[in-house]
């Protein structure tokens, strides 16, 4: 769009700071439930014909339509809203966005779908859609690059994107690959064909005899997170995505709370009833801003994470993966990148065991495991075939917000610990002197 601002990426892709002239609302798509086609032409029965003679014509597929407002527009939170738009093609959310004006190359290429390096037109018919699932099915393809215009329809496979080349002359957009969309519902209510005669009633039933009052005992009933707060300090997350905003909330404790209970959640900022939930990032990357009226705060892990030391805990969530790059090979120990693991623990003790690794995913079908950084993003896969976890208890656990340096969080994220405790620049709320 041509008033987007640029967008500084670092770190994601392997590199150091790229500037790409992408706008900030591109990497929204993928948060939707879906998106409303709003492509709309004349179509006429004949050349000159009267205007009452004509009608409004949609896109006939997804993969044609070009026409999509931007994110926050009403016709895309719901397909019912966007019939009431007056639309009539819903859509499936496009890919998450990684990056933009890029192609992978050399060792991180793996092939080309289709290449028109000339432009002549010759791949114009492959959509999106064609190149995510080309990328699905050639092993080893963590993530594909489409161009949507200039080399219409060019599609290039990746393994990663630690080896990048521009493209100044082509648009060019980079995303994650992520499972097979599901079938579609078998009986969509829009398009019911009704019977002539309607189905008989089922018969009645008797109601089950009646249950005395639940009990609430060794139920853990509106548990509070334990947070740990500071006024007049305002954290902000130098990152571009994943946040998460809730407005009307009463206290900072319920904040806390929201924060608490946000899978991959450690850090938020609170102010006259708006909570914000920071994205999980490196301490190197959170600012402390003085600000009055505001109250930041980090949540502690609770007593049941921390376990007996050398143990690694995790949280497992089947049918899930992680967004973006994984820890390249060279960080790993030897072993870790040839020996098949058994299952998920496994995988979350031998994250526990590797400098940078706050998060994993483990390939049942491979029996492998992918280390990654901590702001990696949980993503639910339809199809399954992978279980994401999160370490619970790395290495030396301390409530999230007094750390300092060394440890997986402090020294391989903030500086030069290398999962030891060392000179790691980890952000603390509680002051120099705590």
């Amino acid at each position: 769009a041509g008033g987007g601002a640029a967008v500084s990426v670092e770190g994601q892709l392997g590199g150091g700071t790229v500037v790409e002239d992408v706008d900030p609302d591109e990497y929204l798509w993928d948060k939707l439930t879906g998106r409303c086609c709003m492509q709309l032409k004349l179509e006429c029965p004949y050349n000159n014909a009267p205007q009452h003679l004509c009608h409004n014509a949609g896109a006939e597929s997804c993969g044609e339509c070009a026409v999509w407002s931007t994110p926050d527009n009403f016709c895309h939170t719901s397909e019912d809203n966007c019939y009431t738009c007056g639309m009539k093609l819903w859509c499936a959310k496009p890919p998450p966005l990684l990056a933009g004006n890029k192609v992978c190359a050399r060792d991180s290429r793996i092939r080309s779908y289709c290449w028109d390096a000339y432009g002549t037109g010759m791949c114009a018919m492959h959509t999106l859609d064609d190149c995510a699932t080309a990328c699905r099915s050639t092993p080893e393809c963590e993530l594909f690059t489409y161009f949507p215009s200039e080399m219409e329809g060019s599609c290039m496979l990746c393994r990663d994107m630690f080896d990048m080349d521009p493209t100044p002359d082509a648009t060019s957009r980079v995303y994650a690959s992520t499972a097979a969309p599901g079938p579609p519902a078998a009986d969509s209510s829009k398009y019911q064909v009704m019977r002539d005669v309607p189905p008989p009633h089922p018969p009645a039933q008797a109601l089950p005899p009646a249950r005395g009052a639940v009990s609430q005992l060794g139920r853990a009933v509106g548990r509070a997170a334990q947070c740990d707060f500071v006024e007049g300090v305002e954290l902000q997350a130098d990152v571009d995505e994943g946040y998460t905003d809730f407005e009307g909330v009463a206290s900072r404790q319920e904040c806390c709370n929201r924060c608490g209970a946000h899978h991959g959640c450690a850090t938020f900022v609170f102010s006259e009833g708006t909570c914000v939930l920071l994205p999980h990032v490196p301490g190197s990357l959170i600012q402390r801003i003085a600000n009055d009226g505001v109250v930041s705060g980090t949540v502690r892990p609770r007593a049941a994470a921390v376990a007996v030391a050398g143990v690694a805990q995790c949280d497992f969530t089947p049918s899930a993966g992680l967004s973006g790059l994984p820890l390249p090979a060279e960080r790993l120990p030897a072993a870790f990148s040839v020996d098949p693991a058994g299952g998920p623990q496994d995988c979350c003790t031998r994250c526990r065991m590797t400098a940078g690794c706050a998060k994993f995913t483990f390939e049942e079908g491979a029996r492998r495991c992918a280390y990654y950084p901590g702001f990696a993003e949980q993503m639910q896969l339809p199809l399954g075939g992978k279980i994401a976890g999160a370490l619970l208890n790395p290495p030396d656990t301390a409530p999230l917000g007094t750390l300092r340096g060394g440890g997986a969080y402090g020294g391989a994220y903030g500086g030069a610990g290398g999962g030891l405790p060392g000179a790691g620049s980890g952000f603390s709320l509680q002051g120099e002197g705590a």
